[in-house]
């Protein structure tokens, strides 16, 4: 590569990354390669200098930082297991050590021009990570973690009317900026990881569900900015969205599949994994540090720490979000994004009601479904349950028509698996991924074909086309759990194309499964996330 090249790449960069000149100009990074090909650099040193400088600045866009002698020697560690992920950079002795003699180096220009005072920070890193000729990612310790607590914060006190964010905090500030620089660490890989192509579908998915079928971001205001919806985004993303691929979530699957974690980081999701979705109130507070709380669902009681908030809103809120517990007993270690409504005592038993009838919808499809496996698989439905009763003002939001309806699980009849039974569950399996369908679609969609084969199996037998009937399966699902015309008939397009069956005969074949099966809209033997969705705001 020419230095042309070079500087051609400089220029690219700088006009993507605009906001990068105030922290550093393009003169700088010019300055510096040709002081370095004065020295005698080849062009390829050149270009392994600046795509070098190019990850590293990247990582300072990417976080916003302002002054580079901000940056801590954990930082430079952060930054390098960013540029892992996101630029495949192998990280090792030998290519963390050229980063660093370059870094050094690039650091030494910028003081001699006044850029920057000092590069200390640098230098401790540099040490740090490469002492005794092997890498050393530099981690914060735990080792106080877990036997402390969350105190509160004066950033935290001044509450809105509508909603709050509680946020990890503990008793030492040192240890606070430890768990905060690993989440920060996590925060970055989660991010990386999960922007890749592979899992587009599924933000645009958690979006959708998360908004509702209004499926508007809210705007940018001081009563509710931008970034709390964003925090709110991810903490359902990671703790309760589901992958479409595997049904798993997101910290499920990035903590079985994502590999360069260090030990603390481990430990810390290990232990955030455990959180789970919790609806309570504050029942009395106990003393100075502690608060007895109630599950608002299962009536379970529990402490959390004194958050010295105003005790008269403490008393009438009702919180939900994520928490997990120590394991000696029911003592909150750790809230996690935790929202807040300031509800009367009447609300909280109008929100309890609604749920359990959701939960007793979903023991339609799930018998022996306990309050956890519900909020496993609807938390977000238990979300708009309560901005809808809280806001809007509505008297009941779940349809009462649900609430009794029979399954097909008291069937006795033996399922015998014909060639055409396994056939057609091998082609809903296949398909349904085709058209951004989730692997709890397929469940789901493999029980209404059980169901439907064995209320005529002979018949099916002797008459049935295993790709009409697929066809025809995944519309009659789909329909259950939409009730927008537009989606259905681009649902028949989609699958017209994909199975090559006319949508006349996949309407004909799926209006007999209807009849046959008594289906009805939104079917609670057949309801997924989105049909739960669509229930409630019907």
């Amino acid at each position: 590569m020419t230095k042309n090249n070079v500087y051609g790449s400089i220029s690219s960069f700088f006009e993507e990354n605009a906001q990068l000149d105030i922290l550093i100009n393009q003169e700088d990074i010019e300055g510096f390669l040709r002081q370095k090909a004065w020295q005698g650099k080849t062009d390829k040193d050149l270009k392994d200098i600046f795509d070098k400088l190019q990850m590293f600045l990247s990582y300072v866009f990417y976080t916003n930082i302002s002054n580079l002698e901000e940056l801590s020697a954990s930082e430079y560690s952060l930054a390098i297991e960013w540029m892992e992920v996101q630029f495949e950079f192998e990280a090792n002795f030998t290519s963390v050590n050229d980063f660093f003699i370059i870094l050094k180096d690039f650091y030494d220009y910028l003081i001699k021009k006044k850029v920057i005072v000092n590069k200390l920070e640098l230098e401790k890193a540099s040490a740090l990570m490469t002492i005794g000729k092997q890498l050393n990612f530099i981690e914060p310790s735990l080792q106080y973690f877990y036997n402390t607590y969350l105190n509160d914060d004066e950033d935290i006190k001044r509450l809105p009317d509508k909603k709050i964010s509680v946020l990890p905090n503990i008793v030492s500030e040192d240890i606070s900026e430890q768990i905060k620089e690993i989440v920060e660490r996590l925060m970055l890989k989660f991010s990386s990881y999960f922007q890749k192509q592979e899992f587009e579908d599924d933000i645009d998915r958690a979006i959708t569900l998360y908004t509702g079928p209004v499926n508007e971001i809210p705007e940018d205001t001081p009563e509710l900015p931008d970034g709390n919806f964003w925090i709110g985004f991810w903490d359902y993303f990671l703790f309760d969205y589901h992958l479409l691929e595997n049904d798993l979530t997101p910290l499920e699957h990035f903590k079985n599949n994502f590999n360069n974690l260090s030990r603390d980081e481990k430990v810390f999701l290990e232990d955030i994994a455990t959180a789970k979705f919790t609806v309570f109130h504050v029942e009395k507070i106990i003393d100075n540090d502690w608060l007895e709380c109630i599950n608002l669902l299962t009536e379970e009681t529990f402490k959390i720490p004194n958050p010295d908030f105003d005790y008269t809103f403490i008393k009438k809120a009702l919180f939900f979000g994520h928490i997990f517990f120590k394991q000696c007993g029911k003592e909150i270690i750790m809230i996690n994004f935790i929202t807040s409504i300031d509800v009367s005592s009447k609300l909280k038993v109008r929100i309890k009601e609604e749920i359990e009838k959701q939960k007793t919808i979903f023991q339609i499809q799930e018998p022996n479904a306990s309050w956890d496996d519900f909020l496993q698989r609807h938390s977000n439905l238990v979300r708009h349950t309560i901005d809808l009763l809280s806001t809007y003002a509505k008297v009941n939001v779940t349809p009462h028509i649900y609430e009794n309806k029979s399954s097909n699980s008291k069937r006795t009849k033996q399922l015998k698996e014909s060639p055409l039974y396994l056939d057609i569950n091998r082609f809903i399996g296949e398909y349904l991924p085709k058209i951004a369908c989730s692997k709890h679609d397929i469940k789901l969609t493999q029980k209404l074909w059980k169901d439907y084969y064995l209320s005529d199996e002979k018949k099916l037998q002797e008459t049935t086309n295993p790709f009409s009937v697929t066809a025809a399966l995944i519309f009659t699902y789909l329909q259950i759990n939409t009730d927008d015309e537009t989606t259905k008939n681009s649902l028949l397009a989609i699958l017209e194309q994909e199975i090559n069956i006319k949508r006349e005969v996949i309407v004909q074949i799926s209006n007999k499964i209807q009849k046959k099966m008594k289906i009805k809209q939104f079917d609670p033997r057949y309801l997924n996330e989105e049909g739960f969705l669509y229930m409630l705001y019907q």
